[in-house]
């Protein structure tokens, strides 16, 4: 997810969001008063934990996944961009160049920032993994604020004296220029709709004395104008929806209203936040079905949670400190905190988080992948959940179930509770192959783990061929028999073998492909068969191995005399 910033955006899932930049690849978890996690939780009993409290100021913080991107002023007063990974516990730096780097954005691996070392504004991007450092534009021009959905970044760009959307990929670089009715384009943000739209982009358009929202489709450049006066959209993440701010005169003077636009009904729904004058222009956030928003008090500015889906509002923080800029990605929210300013000096902003730096537990699985042995039979996935090889007692452990190795993975009803010495059973009849990992979902002294992926590969059932106890000569009779699980209709999922008594010896015939039908919830199996010489015969069908199943043959034969 990524997460916002004052002039950043946040994204989700697949795609992001324009100033404040946040989505959530994790699904937005319900919100009960905004709990965002057990010990980690919002509402009553508020708690708050430091992610960075170097000296130099910390700003500009962007969210997804584990990951938290910032601006960081310890070590250069221009500022370098610095990373914190939940998932190992590490803080550590990624850009040390002398000049300036700032407006960073994050997805997956990849960090896209702003950058002064050709002595204008350009765009990098850099693989936080493989440390791989690409220039992506570097034109003369100025180009600022850039977001990243997975292979797609856009950008801000000055290069023909006015401000345009630039777009790249990290794939094959850069594609070129959008540019609408000769003003200025500006605030983009970028996700990646599944349903089959691809990528989309948001912006703020300006023309003449009008001013907007502007969502395009990247590939085929679809536009749309869904709403005037309206700033810093912000992409939803796992979603087909855009935040924004308005500014409006309700009676008591011009404030900022949040909105949000649906790109799949073309609908436009107000979000009535508890604290409705909005504050901090563009400082934005995004995930799932929630909202994070700075709002201006007597005393300062205070970060807030909402969620449109609930109904459900809380703080980040009791502390009264000036909160700014947050980030939310999943039940993670950041934001930029002054509670530690000595009043005077540089060291004025810290990065706070409602995620505390939890333990990572292991889990060990001690079942391997494998073919069960027939049809209906269950597979058990046992393991243990430990932390430094001390298992953990009576934690729940889920099994989650996936049609490929890399998932998605989704949770069943199949749970378990780990015995003292952190040991779990887990046990679950496949209907076809299935990919299985133990999840535990976290809790107040340990952060969230999963284990290693095993599959199960399943038999088929294969009933026992049934045809006439007595055929003629070349007369074609039908033979038929039953499949589970259900297989298409009008396929030829099984073979039947035959094989004629020859002095005392079975000798074979060869097979002949049976066509499914749908019957009953399963399939049946038929074929119009004809034998060629008198004798005794028997029958047997097979189901060779599939995608989904292992080969398997009926328990046992059909026996036919032809006369």
């Amino acid at each position: 997810m990524r997460h916002t910033q004052e002039r950043g955006s946040e994204k989700a899932g697949v795609g992001r969001g324009s100033w404040l930049a946040l989505a959530a690849i994790v699904t937005a978890a319900a919100l009960a008063a905004l709990a965002l996690a057990p010990a980690r939780a919002l509402g009553n009993g508020l708690v708050d934990h430091p992610l960075c409290t170097a000296d130099g100021a910390q700003a500009e913080p962007v969210a997804h996944g584990d990951r938290v991107v910032w601006v960081d002023y310890r070590s250069d007063p221009l500022g370098d961009i610095w990373m914190y990974d939940f998932a190992t516990g590490e803080e550590s730096q990624i850009t040390d160049d002398p000049s300036e780097q700032n407006d960073p954005d994050l997805w997956g691996d990849w960090v896209v920032y702003y950058d002064y070392r050709n002595d204008n504004g350009d765009i990098y991007a850099k693989n936080v993994v493989t440390g791989e450092e690409r220039a992506v534009c570097t034109d003369p021009g100025i180009q600022q604020r850039p977001k990243i959905c997975d292979d797609m970044i856009v950008w801000e760009d000055y290069r023909r004296g006015q401000w345009d959307i630039g777009r790249a990929r990290i794939s094959t670089g850069f594609e070129g220029l959008w540019d609408f009715n000769n003003g200025d384009d500006r605030s983009p943000d970028v996700y990646f709709d599944v349903t089959g739209h691809g990528y989309v982009v948001a912006f703020e358009y300006h023309y003449e004395y009008r001013a907007g929202l502007l969502v395009l489709k990247a590939d085929s450049a679809e536009t749309r104008f869904p709403m005037e006066d309206a700033y810093g959209a912000t992409l939803v993440a796992g979603d087909d929806e855009f935040v924004c701010g308005r500014f409006e005169d309700r009676g008591a003077g011009t404030h900022l209203y949040l909105y949000r636009y649906s790109w799949g009904n073309d609908s436009v729904t107000e979000i009535t936040t508890d604290y409705e004058p909005y504050a901090e222009f563009r400082s934005l956030s995004v995930s799932g079905t929630k909202v994070a928003y700075a709002y201006d008090t007597d005393s300062g500015f205070r970060v807030r949670v909402h969620d449109w889906a609930q109904g459900a509002e809380a703080a980040v923080t009791s502390t009264e400190s000036g909160q700014y800029s947050p980030a939310i990605s999943g039940d993670m929210v950041v934001w930029r905190d002054d509670r530690n300013y000595p009043g005077s000096g540089t060291n004025y902003y810290d990065l706070y988080t409602t995620r505390g730096a939890l333990p990572v537990p292991a889990i060990v699985t001690t079942s391997a992948s494998t073919t069960l042995k027939a049809y209906g039979d269950a597979y058990t996935l046992t393991g243990g959940l430990e932390h430094e090889g001390t298992g953990l007692e009576g934690k729940t452990v889920v099994l989650q179930t996936a049609t490929r190795a890399t998932g998605p993975f989704a949770d069943t009803a199949v749970t378990a509770t780990t015995a003292a010495d952190g040991t779990f059973s887990l046990t679950h009849a496949p209907a076809s192959k299935t990919y299985y990992r133990a999840s535990f979902a976290g809790d107040a002294g340990y952060d969230a783990a999963t284990g290693s992926v095993v599959y199960t590969l399943p038999r088929a059932f294969v009933g026992n061929p049934r045809a006439a106890a007595v055929m003629y000569v070349g007369k074609a009779k039908t033979v038929y028999g039953y499949l589970k699980p259900a297989h298409k209709a009008g396929t030829y999922p099984v073979r039947i073998y035959k094989w004629r008594s020859v002095g005392g010896k079975w000798k074979a015939y060869g097979y002949v492909k049976a066509k499914a039908s749908a019957y009953s919830g399963y399939t049946k199996y038929t074929k119009s068969l004809s034998l060629p010489a008198k004798g005794k015969w028997r029958l047997r069908v097979y189901h060779p191995a599939d995608a989904g199943h292992a080969a398997s043959w009926s328990k046992g034969y059909d026996y036919v005399t032809v006369r």
